[in-house]
């Protein structure tokens, strides 16, 4: 008979609250870490909310895990609790733009989120609906992810001329703005908060924060939060990955029916992660993104030290010949970089050559065990053929 799975599971004495490693556990003041000021800072922007007047637009910007959505929500707590001690009306909506990236699609969900009637009707007429709405309370709207918003000049404009509601912009790249018009831009940047990355001590200081709440005393090896605050460092101070490493270095201790988490555990947390983010992200990516990577991973392999948009368009041009795929234009092929940059597959770059324009300079993210495992999948696709280059 085969022993029931979850007993080692049950038995395991390695957790005692593994939530509060995650991303999206929102902590109490007293456990965060360096953004006190960016707090106190978004908080005076929202705070006319609280005698009824409608505050300013705001962008926070900053690279992933940084705590751009922490401190909205922190804010968005606090102001929430100070709602009936103030009589004031206003709502709060937050919404992922990765999941509703068109127009249609954010406005969709604002009026579900604010329950205004929005099955099976048009662009127009959520705008009605949601400007009916504004005229009764002030709506402050959270769009996380902005900058993943196709062809957001348009939606964005619009969203700025409704009376009573406000945006609160959370964004990693400081750029996205570029392509809209001047009043779109003027409108939607009234106030912006910058975040840096956190450095390797600070990590340290929120691993080991919030290690009292979510480990067993004693479990952790003392080389075990300094090495996942090292890797976090690496990536840009991010503090979502040296989290995630740290939770990923505690179930693999379970898995193994360890009683202690050490640096060994970390190493498996961090080949699962990688594996797990990067293949699902190139696996679901469409044909023409991944014939672009494939078309970096060719150039990454023989050597080139700056790949450059040009370069990764002529290869792609034969990938395309060969695969039988139509060939996008150089515009949208430079849109498909930036979506590979999002997904954290590669670092693209943005450079100005003066007169000869602007391009990018192209950095491939992944390591070598990854790396091995994506060409396998594009060879799936027959998309990664030795001939091609």
């Amino acid at each position: 008979m085969e022993p029931n799975v979850f007993k080692s599971f049950l038995k395991s004495n390695i957790f005692k609250d593994r939530k509060v490693l995650s991303a999206d556990w929102i902590p109490n003041r007293d456990l965060v870490i360096r953004l006190d000021d960016k707090i106190q800072e978004l908080g005076q922007f929202l705070a006319p909310l609280l005698k009824n007047e409608k505050p300013p637009n705001c962008i926070i910007y900053g690279p992933s895990g940084v705590g751009k959505t922490l401190i909205v929500f922190t804010i968005k707590n606090e102001l929430e609790e100070m709602k009936p001690k103030t009589n004031s009306k206003f709502q709060m909506v937050y919404i992922k733009c990765g999941e509703y990236p068109t127009e249609f699609g954010l406005l969709y969900k604002t009026c579900k989120m604010l329950d205004l009637g929005y099955k099976g009707t048009s662009k127009g007429r959520y705008y009605e609906l949601i400007k009916k709405h504004t005229k009764d309370e002030i709506v402050v709207l959270i769009i996380d992810e902005i900058d993943k918003l196709k062809n957001g000049n348009e939606p964005i404009f619009n969203l700025t001329r409704i009376p009573n509601l406000s945006i609160v912009g959370i964004a990693n790249k400081l750029t996205f703005t570029e392509d809209y018009e001047s009043r779109t831009k003027s409108s939607l940047c009234e106030r912006n908060i910058l975040l840096s990355p956190y450095n390797a001590l600070e990590l340290a200081n929120i691993l080991r924060k919030r290690e009292k709440l979510s480990f067993n005393k004693g479990v952790l090896e003392p080389g075990v939060i300094p090495k996942c605050a090292a890797l976090g460092a690496q990536e840009h101070g991010d503090a979502r990955k040296a989290l995630d490493l740290l939770k990923g270095a505690g179930e693999a201790a379970e898995k193994t029916n360890s009683n202690r988490v050490t640096g060994k555990h970390i190493d498996i947390a961090e080949d699962v992660i990688d594996l797990d983010i990067i293949t699902e992200a190139v696996r679901n990516k469409p044909r023409q993104s991944q014939a672009v990577l494939t078309a970096i991973i060719k150039l990454a392999e023989e050597g080139y030290k700056s790949i450059q948009t040009g370069d990764v368009f002529s290869v792609y041009e034969g990938i395309c010949k060969d695969m039988g795929l139509k060939v996008l234009t150089q515009r949208r092929i430079s849109d498909l970089i930036s979506d590979l940059d999002m997904a954290g597959v590669i670092n693209a770059r943005i450079f100005y050559k003066g007169r000869y324009g602007r391009t990018r300079e192209i950095k491939l993210l992944l390591g070598k065990s990854v790396l091995e495992r994506v060409k396998t999948i594009l060879q799936q696709e027959e998309l990664y053929l030795p001939h091609i280059g």
